[in-house]
C-alpha cells in the first residue's frame, strides 16, 4: 500500500514537472531605473509560481521572455482629495505599464500582453503591473495551444508599403520578426498616414497600403485592379491629456467630447466636465484642443466615433480623413499630436492607445453605450469586437465604434492592409501571401505586448479566405 501511494506522488510530482516552463528573461533593451524595478518584480512573483521556473541562462530555457514597461507619477493625493498639489500629507499616484512577449528560443513570438494600473491609489506600482502579468502568463501557460509554422519562402524579394501610423508600433515589430523567420523576404514601410498610403497604392508607387480607413465602393472602383481590404489587429484612440496638478483618473461623456471638439465647451471646470468627476475639483483654466493636420485614419475613426454619438456633430462636421476642425491647434502624425499634449498645459488630443503610454500621457476614460466609464485596454478592446458581423464574408469592412457591449471601449478599430488581388510579378504576389499568412497566424500573437488586440477567431478566418485569393497575373 505505501509503496503504490509513493508511486502515485512521484507520478504527480512528475506531471507537476512535466507542466512547469522553464523561462529566461531577456536583458531589458532600455534599462531604465522603473524599467528595471518592474523586471525585478515580475522575475521574483514568477519563480514562486507552479506553472514557471526562472533560468538564468536561454539554452536551458523552454521559452524566453522578453518584457518592456515604465512606471511615472502621475501626481499627488492627500486626506483630502481636493487637495491637487504635492504637500507633507500627499503620497505619489502612478501611472505606467508592463509589456510581455513570450517567444521560443528561435525568437518566434508565441503569445503576448500589455497590462496597465488596475486600480487609482498610492500603492506599490510594481506589485501591482508584476502580479496582473504573472496571472496572465499563467493563464497562458496552463492552456498554451501546440504551434503552427508558415512554410518557408527562400526567394529573395523585396515588398513595399506605406500608410497609418495608427498600428505602425506593431507592425515595425512585425516586419522585423518576419524578416528573422524569412530572411529572404525584406519589407520596407514609410509611417506617413492613411491617406498618404492610399495615394501611393493608387499610383503604383507601394506594393500594398495599410490604412484605418475603409475605402468607399465608389473608391475602389476608381483603382485598376480590384483591392482586398485585409484586417490585421484591433487597436484603439483615446484622449490623452496634460491637466497638471490632477492625477485622479479623468472622465469624459459623449457629449464633454462633442462638446470640447466642436468649441462648445472651452473650460476644464464646465459643468458636463464636473458632473463627470465629482470626486474631484476641475480648474478654471482653458481647454487647449489638438488635433491632426495631415490625412489621418485616426481622426477618421475619432470623427466617425463623434459622429456616431452627436447629431450636431454628424450634421455639422461629419466624419473624414481630415475635417475642418472648429476650434483647436494641430500636428502631423500621431507621434506629433503626443508630443504636442505632452508639452501642452491643460491639453486634450486624440492618439493611438500604445502612443499614450510610450509619452508616458495620461488618458481618460470614455463612457460607453452601456453607461459604463471605461478605458482602452487588453479586455475592453476585444469586447468592442464581440458583435463584429460583416455585411457578406467578402467584405470585412467593419465599423466597431460605439460598440454596444458592456465593457466595450467605444472608439476601438480595426486597421487594415489594402492589398491588390492580382500582382503582376509572380514572386512579388508569392511573398504578399506569405507574408499575410504569417500575420494572420504568428504575427496575431504579438499583437497584446503592444496594446493592441488580436483579431477574433471569426474575422481572421474570413481574413485568411481573401488573403488566399491574391495571384499573379495570367
Amino acid at each position: 500500500m505505501k509503496r503504490l501511494f509513493a508511486l502515485v506522488l512521484l507520478s504527480v510530482w512528475v506531471a507537476r514537472a512535466q507542466s512547469v516552463t522553464r523561462l529566461y528573461f531577456e536583458p531589458l533593451e532600455k534599462p531604465e531605473p522603473s524599467a528595471v524595478k518592474l523586471r525585478e518584480a515580475l522575475m521574483e512573483m514568477a519563480s514562486k509560481g507552479k506553472t514557471a521556473a526562472v533560468v538564468e541562462h536561454a539554452e536551458d530555457a523552454d521559452r524566453v521572455l522578453s518584457i518592456a514597461g515604465a512606471t511615472y507619477i502621475k501626481g499627488y493625493v492627500g486626506r483630502n482629495i481636493r487637495v491637487r498639489y504635492k504637500n507633507a500629507d500627499s503620497q505619489p499616484v502612478y501611472g505606467g505599464y508592463l509589456s510581455l512577449e513570450l517567444k521560443t528560443k528561435e525568437d518566434q513570438p508565441v503569445w503576448s500582453y500589455l497590462v496597465t494600473p488596475r486600480r487609482f491609489g498610492p500603492e506599490d506600482i510594481n506589485k501591482n503591473l508584476a502580479e496582473q502579468a504573472v496571472k496572465k502568463l499563467t493563464e497562458y501557460l496552463l492552456n498554451a495551444p501546440p504551434q503552427s509554422s508558415v512554410p518557408q519562402q527562400n526567394s529573395p524579394q523585396v515588398l513595399l508599403g506605406a500608410g497609418a501610423t495608427f498600428p505602425y508600433p506593431l507592425y515595425k515589430k512585425w516586419f522585423a520578426t518576419f524578416q528573422k523567420a524569412f530572411p529572404g523576404l525584406t519589407i520596407g514601410y514609410r509611417s506617413v498616414g492613411s491617406g498618404a498610403g492610399l495615394d501611393a497604392l493608387s499610383k503604383g508607387e507601394v506594393d500594398f497600403a495599410a490604412s484605418d480607413i475603409p475605402l468607399t465602393n465608389g473608391e475602389m472602383a476608381a483603382y485598376q485592379v480590384k483591392i482586398q481590404h485585409i484586417p490585421s489587429v484591433i487597436g484603439g484612440v483615446v484622449l490623452t491629456y496634460r491637466l497638471d496638478g490632477f492625477p485622479r483618473e479623468l472622465r469624459l461623456t459623449p457629449e464633454a467630447l462633442a462638446g470640447i471638439y466642436s468649441g462648445k465647451i472651452t473650460h476644464w471646470n464646465d459643468p458636463l466636465l464636473r458632473a463627470a468627476n465629482r470626486d474631484f475639483e476641475l480648474p478654471d483654466r482653458k481647454i487647449v484642443v489638438v488635433h491632426r493636420s495631415d490625412r489621418s485614419g485616426t481622426t477618421y475613426i475619432w470623427t466617425s466615433y463623434l459622429s456616431s454619438v452627436s447629431e450636431a456633430w454628424k450634421s455639422s462636421i461629419g466624419v473624414g480623413a481630415t475635417v475642418t476642425w472648429p476650434v483647436g491647434i494641430s500636428a502631423e502624425g500621431t507621434d506629433g499630436v503626443a508630443e504636442l499634449v505632452a508639452k501642452t498645459p491643460d491639453s486634450i488630443g486624440y492618439v493611438e492607445f500604445f502612443y499614450a503610454l510610450d509619452h508616458r500621457l495620461n488618458y481618460a476614460s470614455i463612457r460607453n453605450r452601456s453607461g459604463q466609464f471605461v478605458q482602452a485596454d487588453l479586455t475592453t478592446l476585444p469586447a468592442a469586437a464581440l458583435e463584429a458581423t460583416p455585411a457578406s464574408p467578402d467584405d470585412l469592412r467593419i465599423s466597431l465604434v460605439n460598440a454596444s457591449g458592456k465593457n466595450a471601449y467605444p472608439i476601438a478599430a480595426f486597421t487594415y492592409l489594402l492589398v491588390p488581388v492580382t500582382f503582376k510579378d509572380a514572386t512579388e504576389g508569392a511573398a504578399m501571401k506569405q507574408f499575410l499568412a504569417w500575420m494572420l497566424d504568428t504575427g496575431q500573437k504579438q499583437c497584446g505586448a503592444l496594446g493592441y488586440a488580436a483579431l477574433p477567431a471569426e474575422i481572421d478566418a474570413l481574413a485568411k479566405k481573401a488573403a488566399e485569393q491574391i495571384q499573379a497575373a495570367r
